[in-house]
């Protein structure tokens, strides 16, 4: 792959006063080289991947190539593997001090790389997968990748063996439930068990199993109050299990709220839940018009002693611990359509996500909200599908939100103790690091926290040179600072 790599030695000044995000490095890749599906995966303080896939192949196989950078962008290693030439990627995440991408193909192929950071050295694991099923929630820990699908209106929850690329699958029923009421909405692997948190008719059930997938328990979560769990991040702190998310009273389903719960071993230690509408700026977001309505219906259901809910749909992050604390991400969006004439026919299409805000909360071992914020996102780029766009890192004392929006970089800083914002944020085009040249345009552009208080931006880039107007079009990366 034909690259072109240097440092950028003017900053981007993104937030006013003592916060700035300085561009300190940047990559660039051909895309008119024999290489394709290019991805970023960061593997913290140990530098980063560029995963790519070839556009030839053998019949059968094409080559998967990993190049392994520095955290100053130096090239320091490349490895490849051979995949099934239909396999692309879905899916990716950091454990074990691994990186590991999970593709699959229309010929059922089912891959998993596994990548080395310090050893620079990729492997492959092959096995099959039923392509018309949708696999989700993939976690890896002990030598084995365990992740959820559907089929045939029975949830199913998968374990495979990272050695042999075997694959055993539970089938989750519930005597006395239809199997289309069963849904896996979480898992997580803790103390070498599988932890798998089941929507059941609208209550929650905790599936424990061990690594060979036998059940050891099966216990239902029940909240003092009548909420049910609709998304959870799970970490293990200590003797307890914490859990952050949403949960819902609502019959559609969605949010009505966060919640900040722990488990002592199956059973539930505390679970303490949060009102949207009890959050500081929440409803800034909306129009004049909605907020209006919805204070005149909260007074109302508070004077008749009731509480009165709004639903959202919320893309939750992992939860985060810092050492001491905990911290929850959610981004707020909704569906939008476009409505066209075909002939005589009127055609209403989905139109991707619109994402209004993201609501960033920090807790207590105990569940306690220490502090809330709120801040708006309103990029123009509308994925397809509920996705992750905003990246949470920490600066010294402060918390680091930083998002793409196409060809710019929104950051906020707020202050880790108070909540308290530090800096507004402002936006600033991407840069190449030559004052002659513009990002004109940047596609399906993504940002992810690196290490600290570093963040990488990469995607698609058209450039036009300012001089000679040539245009180029190019994969880059760009990596952040925030001073």
């Amino acid at each position: 792959m034909k690259k072109f790599a240097f440092l950028i030695l003017s900053g981007l000044c993104l937030l006013g006063g003592k916060a700035m995000a300085q561009a300190t490095g940047h990559i660039e890749f051909s895309v008119r080289d024999n290489y394709e599906d290019e991805w970023v995966l960061p593997a913290g303080a140990k530098g980063l991947i560029v995963q790519s896939s070839s556009k030839d192949d053998d019949g059968t196989s094409l080559w998967m190539k990993q190049e392994y950078y520095s955290t100053d962008l130096k090239l320091t290693g490349a490895d490849s593997v051979k995949v099934p030439r239909k396999a692309r990627r879905e899916d990716w995440l950091e454990a074990d001090g691994k990186i590991y991408t999970f593709a699959r193909g229309k010929d059922d192929s089912f891959v998993v790389t596994e990548s080395d950071p310090v050893a620079r050295t990729t492997r492959a694991i092959t096995s099959t997968f039923d392509h018309k099923s949708s696999a989700r929630l993939y976690t890896v820990g002990g030598g084995k990748l365990v992740f959820a699908n559907t089929e045939k209106k029975t949830e199913k929850i998968n374990i495979m063996d990272l050695q042999s690329g075997t694959v055993k699958t539970l089938d989750v029923h519930f005597d006395g439930v239809k199997d289309k009421n069963v849904y896996v909405f979480a898992l997580s692997i803790i103390n070498s068990n599988i932890m798998a948190f089941v929507s059941v008719e609208g209550y929650t059930w905790l599936l424990r199993t061990d690594m060979e997938g036998n059940q050891l328990s099966r216990t239902q979560i029940i909240p003092d109050e009548p909420e049910v769990i609709t998304s959870a991040g799970i970490c293990k702190s200590g003797a307890l299990t914490f859990l952050t998310g949403t949960y819902t009273k609502s019959k559609s389903g969605r949010a009505n709220g966060i919640y900040m719960a722990a488990l002592d071993g199956d059973n539930l230690s505390f679970f303490k839940s949060y009102n949207f509408l009890n959050l500081k700026n929440f409803t800034e977001f909306m129009s004049e018009k909605q907020q209006k309505k919805v204070e005149r219906r909260k007074a109302k259901a508070e004077k008749a002693g009731k509480e009165y809910n709004v639903d959202y749909r919320i893309v939750s992050h992992d939860i985060e611990y810092d050492g001491q604390n905990y911290y929850y991400l959610g981004e707020a969006f909704y569906p939008t359509y476009i409505t066209y004439r075909q002939g005589n026919v009127i055609i209403t299409d989905f139109n991707g996500y619109q994402y209004t805000h993201a609501v960033l909360v920090k807790f207590d071992p105990k569940g306690n909200m220490i502090w809330d914020t709120c801040f708006p996102m309103w990029p123009k780029n509308k994925p397809m599908r509920a996705v992750q766009l905003a990246a949470l890192g920490k600066q010294g004392s402060n918390v680091s939100l930083v998002y793409a929006d196409r060809d710019k970089l929104v950051s906020k800083v707020v202050d880790s103790s108070t909540g308290a914002e530090v800096q507004g944020k402002e936006t600033d085009m991407i840069q190449t690091g030559d004052d002659n040249e513009d990002v004109k345009k940047m596609k399906s552009s993504t940002v992810l926290h690196w290490w600290d208080n570093n963040f990488i931006v990469f995607g698609r880039q058209y450039i036009k040179n300012k001089d000679t107007g040539d245009r180029r079009k190019v994969f880059g990366i760009t990596k952040y600072t925030l001073k």
